[in-house]
């Protein structure tokens, strides 16, 4: 309307206007094109260097099963920790029968055995769907979409759960896929029964450093 006014009033059109409108243009379509592209990288769960080669990466995944689950026609199994020799020396892919070579009770509640697997060429096992994928990096609700000042969720990593970053429905259909059986209810309970070993160990240390104190 400015513009319009001033020519219809017969003076000439200012130049600094017409600039700043351009590099407005130019910025605003720059910065609407930037939010439409991570947008969609957020509802698919991908950056930008993870996109250009989704097509054909195929992802190798340890999925844990119960101990003394045997290899498969379409999959190999690892226990770990690795049982080792007096010397430090891993005896990986062997079968330790000597009993000053067999882990203690504390070891045997920390073995993990795992199934490593692959997926098809494609797929993507952190895939939560696009409500879910929207969730996990911007937040559960509409205050942290809006004024994103807390942490994003897929950077608050689990050590306990099944991974860093929680996994789609493709873990489910992985396990059902290579015929993977679900953990058995001793081996949960056995990481919970290690942790809290752990942590009486520590406040034992802790009441014993305090009495020491004391004493000096």
């Amino acid at each position: 309307m400015c513009v319009q006014s001033k020519s219809r009033d017969g003076f000439g059109v200012d130049g600094v206007a017409i600039g700043a409108l351009a590099v407005s243009a130019l910025f605003g379509l720059f910065s609407l094109t930037m939010t439409i592209t991570s947008a969609r990288y957020i509802l698919i769960n991908l950056t930008t260097v993870d996109y250009l080669k989704s097509k054909n990466v195929v992802h190798q995944l340890a999925i844990r099963v119960p101990r003394g689950t045997p290899p498969g026609p379409n999959y190999h199994v690892i226990t770990y920790p690795l049982p080792t020799s007096p010397s430090g020396m891993s005896l990986s892919g062997m079968t330790v029968t000597d009993e000053r070579f067999a882990p203690s009770p504390r070891d045997r509640l920390a073995t993990r055995t795992f199934a490593i697997v692959r997926t098809e060429m494609g797929e993507n096992p952190w895939d939560l769907g696009y409500y879910g994928n929207w969730k996990s990096v911007m937040g559960a609700n509409v205050v942290d979409w809006l004024l994103p000042v807390n942490g994003s969720p897929c950077a608050r990593h689990d050590e306990a759960g099944e991974s860093f970053y929680e996994m789609g429905p493709l873990y489910g259909k992985l396990r059902e896929r290579f015929g993977l059986a679900g953990l058995r209810e001793g081996e949960e309970e056995g990481a919970v029964e290690m942790m809290q070993q752990e942590r009486e160990r520590g406040e034992r240390q802790q009441g014993g450093d305090g009495l020491v104190g004391k004493a000096l």
